[in-house]
C-alpha cells in the first residue's frame, strides 16, 4: 500500500466555497499528523509482519 503525506491534491479537490467543504477542509487540516503517523505506524507493522513471515 502506499500512503501520501502530501494532502494538498485532497484539499484541491475538495475544493472552496461551501461552508460544508470549508468545515472539511479544515478538518482534513488539522487531522493531517494524525493520519500520517498512523500510517507510519501501520507500515512499520506490516514491515515487521514480513520479515517474520519470510523467516
Amino acid at each position: 500500500a502506499f500512503f501520501r503525506s502530501d494532502l494538498s491534491l485532497l484539499l484541491e479537490r475538495v475544493g472552496s466555497g461551501k461552508e460544508s467543504l470549508s468545515f472539511m477542509r479544515r478538518r482534513m487540516r488539522r487531522l493531517a499528523a494524525q493520519w500520517a503517523t498512523a500510517a507510519r505506524r501501520l507500515d512499520e507493522r506490516l514491515r515487521g509482519q514480513y520479515r517474520e513471515q519470510k523467516r
